[in-house]
């Protein structure tokens, strides 16, 4: 028979990967808007004609809205002092899903200016913590 462990008010319930990683309340709305996101993307894509739209892309919607939102949380991270622990790992998460998007759309330029960029904000990150 499963066992369903309880906790109380004052331990934290398993993130998304058990004790690797503990969901704060941030990282499910992050996660709920992403799905939401996607599902919309998903929507237009079947009920409206966007094969007439010469520069939409299904999955580059997507990626591109999901870096937007993990950015933006990512913002939110950075302001808030309790949350600031996995600032670094969203910001790296969310330029990674916007280059994805963006992909050959912004030229050659994008990998590289995302990577110096990336590093100044981590580097940043690390000095004002420390």
């Amino acid at each position: 028979m499963i066992q369903l462990k309880q906790y109380s008010d004052d331990q934290t319930e398993p993130g998304l990967c058990g004790d690797l990683w503990q969901a704060d309340e941030l990282d499910k709305i992050g996660w709920g808007a992403v799905l939401l996101w996607g599902g919309l993307v998903a929507l237009v894509d079947a009920i409206w004609n966007t094969s007439a739209l010469a520069w939409w892309n299904g999955w580059a919607v997507f990626f591109v809205g999901t870096g937007v939102l993990v950015l933006l949380g990512t913002v939110i991270r950075v302001l808030v002092p309790e949350l600031r622990g996995k600032a670094g790992a969203s910001l790296v998460f969310g330029v990674v899903l916007l280059a994805i998007g963006l992909g050959d759309s912004a030229g050659a330029w994008l990998w590289p200016v995302a990577l110096i960029g990336l590093g100044v904000a981590l580097l940043a990150m690390r000095t004002h913590r420390a």
